[in-house]
């Protein structure tokens, strides 16, 4: 709703102009400057099938994310009240899943990128630790070092490298994977 509010006037306006632009799937970024698919090689990272490809996995990511953490919490009304209580920890984990989904099949990520998701990490990797005991603590430092570990040494290679792209998305899917298959919502 807000989007719409403060788009309303250049909707108005010029709506195809802005519609194009805001969303603008056709637009091809330079090579050197990635940090996530340089392993794949000019030709095939500004292929417009690459982009296309990478758009619908991140649909189909966000549609499967979406049914598994409404189905994990359920979305119940109390008889006193109109609204839905909804746990804060569920809120957080859909929101930076979902923007890591976003990064995830990024067609491209500069070092900046980094900035936009690294905070959301930890809880994200604890969200996979299914056993919040001793070992499942363990579990999730030993998580949390590779995984963190990994992304730190992709954004520390300058140039990027084939090697360090395939560390980072190596990593970026292992923390997919995990998310899909025990993630849960934090308490």
């Amino acid at each position: 709703g807000g989007q719409v509010l403060v788009g309303w006037p250049f909707l108005r306006s010029f709506p195809e102009s802005y519609l194009r632009k805001a969303f603008e799937l056709d637009r091809v970024f330079f090579f050197k400057w990635t940090v996530n698919f340089r392993f794949l090689g000019e030709s095939l990272f500004v292929s417009k099938t690459w982009g296309k490809f990478l758009l619908l996995l991140h649909v189909l990511t966000l549609a499967i994310m979406t049914k598994k953490w409404t189905s994990q919490h359920k979305l119940k009304r109390s008889k006193e009240s109109k609204f839905v209580k909804v746990n804060p920890g569920f809120i957080a984990l859909v929101c930076y899943g979902s923007n890591f989904i976003g990064i995830l099949y990024a067609r491209t990520m500069h070092y900046q990128f980094y900035s936009w998701y690294h905070d959301s990490l930890p809880l994200l990797i604890w969200s996979t630790v299914p056993d919040k005991g001793f070992k499942g603590v363990k579990k999730g430092i030993l998580l949390l070092g590779i995984i963190m570990g990994g992304i730190e040494y992709a954004f520390n290679v300058y140039p990027s490298t084939s090697f360090s792209s395939a560390v980072l998305q190596a990593v970026h899917f292992f923390l997919m994977w995990r998310l899909w298959k025990v993630g849960g919502v934090p308490e």
